[in-house]
C-alpha cells in the first residue's frame, strides 16, 4: 500500500511536530537546561500522543562566606545583649515560686501544730524548765517543729552528737564552708545578722530552714517566732534576698499569723484588749540590698513578685 505524501493525513503530523520542536526550542532558550522528556525508551506511543517534557536546570543559589560571617556575627551581638536579661529573669521567677512554696509550708506547720499542740504564745511555757539552752531548744524541735515537716537532718541532733548548741557548726557542714567564713551574706556582701536561730534543719524539699524558738514579747500578748528559709538549701549563693528570706510568725493568745520579715512594726487594740499587728509597707529596696531583711516583705508586697527595681 502507497501513501500520498501530500495527503492531509500526514501533513497534519508534520505540522504538529514541527510545533512541538519550535515550542521545545523557546523552552531551552529561556532557561538554559538540558530538555527532558517523560516518555520512557522502549515504549511505543500511540498516534497523537504528547510527551511531557521538563527541564534539568542545575544552577543554585547560596550565601557568600562574608554574609554568613555577618550573619553569625549579629546574631552573637543579640544573644550577648538580651541572655544576660533573660537568665536573669529565670532566676528571679525561680526564686519566687519556691519563696512562696517555702511561705505556704511555714503557714501550714503553724496551723497544724496549732491544731495539736495550743497557741504558739505558749509554747515555751510548755517547755522544761531546767535543763540547759540545748535541752529546751531539743525538746521544742522535736515536739513542735519536726513532725511537720519532712527534716533530712538538723542541728539538735547534731548538736547532741557533739554535746551542744552548735548551729553555726552544723551550717558550716551543711553548706560545705570552712571556719571564719561568713555563712549568709547580703548583697552587698557584709554578715547576714538575721541569723540568730536556734534550730537549723534540711527539708527533703530542698529547703533549710532557721527557727527561733525565743519568744520575743514583740507586741502586747504577742510573743514572736522568727524563722528564715534558704529556699535552695545547700546551693548557693546564700545571700539574703536572693536564695535567704525571713518570716516572722505573730503568736497571740487568739490570734497567730505568718508574715514577711518587717511588714509590720507596731500594732492596733480593740476596747477588749485584743491586738493585731497593722500591715505597712515594708521600705526601700537599698535597705533590701544592705541588710537583707525586709527583702521578703518587697515580693510580699508586691503580689509575689519581685519589683523592678528589686535589687538582683
Amino acid at each position: 500500500m502507497q501513501f500520498n505524501l501530500k495527503s492531509p493525513e500526514k501533513i497534519v503530523i508534520i505540522k504538529k511536530n514541527y510545533r512541538k520542536e519550535q515550542k521545545y526550542e523557546k523552552i531551552k532558550s529561556r532557561g538554559g537546561g538540558n530538555l527532558l522528556s517523560s516518555c520512557s525508551k522502549g515504549f511505543t506511543l500511540a498516534e497523537g500522543t504528547t510527551c511531557v517534557a521538563t527541564l534539568e536546570d542545575n544552577r543554585f543559589s547560596a550565601f557568600t562566606l562574608a554574609e554568613v560571617l555577618v550573619t553569625l556575627g549579629i546574631i552573637g551581638v543579640v544573644a550577648a545583649l538580651t541572655m544576660p536579661a533573660l537568665i536573669a529573669n529565670y532566676q528571679k521567677h525561680v526564686a519566687v515560686n519556691k519563696l512562696k512554696k517555702a511561705y505556704t509550708v511555714i503557714s501550714q506547720f503553724v496551723q497544724k501544730a496549732e491544731e495539736d499542740n495550743g497557741s504558739m504564745y505558749d509554747w515555751n511555757d510548755l517547755a522544761p524548765s531546767t535543763g540547759s539552752a540545748y535541752d529546751k531548744a531539743f525538746y521544742m524541735f522535736n515536739t513542735y517543729i519536726k513532725p511537720y515537716f519532712n527534716v533530712l537532718s538538723d542541728s539538735a541532733t547534731y548538736g547532741k552528737k557533739v554535746g551542744g548548741l552548735v548551729t553555726d557548726d552544723y551550717l558550716r557542714y551543711i553548706l560545705g564552708y570552712k571556719d571564719g567564713k561568713k555563712i549568709f551574706k547580703t548583697m552587698e556582701g557584709t554578715s547576714f545578722l538575721g541569723v540568730t536561730s536556734d534550730i537549723f534543719f534540711m527539708t527533703n524539699d530542698g529547703f533549710l530552714f532557721g527557727f527561733d524558738y525565743h519568744q520575743t514579747s514583740c507586741f502586747t500578748n504577742y510573743h514572736c517566732y522568727y524563722m528564715i528559709v534558704d529556699i535552695n538549701g545547700s546551693q548557693k549563693p546564700n545571700v539574703a534576698g536572693k536564695d535567704v528570706f525571713s518570716f516572722e510568725i505573730y503568736a497571740g493568745k487568739s490570734y497567730t499569723k505568718v508574715l514577711p520579715k518587717y511588714k509590720t512594726g507596731s500594732q492596733r487594740c480593740d476596747n477588749f484588749g485584743v491586738c493585731k499587728p497593722i500591715e505597712h509597707e515594708c521600705g526601700d529596696v537599698n535597705y533590701c540590698k544592705g541588710s537583707g531583711h525586709n527583702c521578703t516583705c518587697l515580693i510580699f508586697e508586691n503580689g509575689w513578685q519581685m519589683p523592678a527595681d528589686y535589687p538582683w
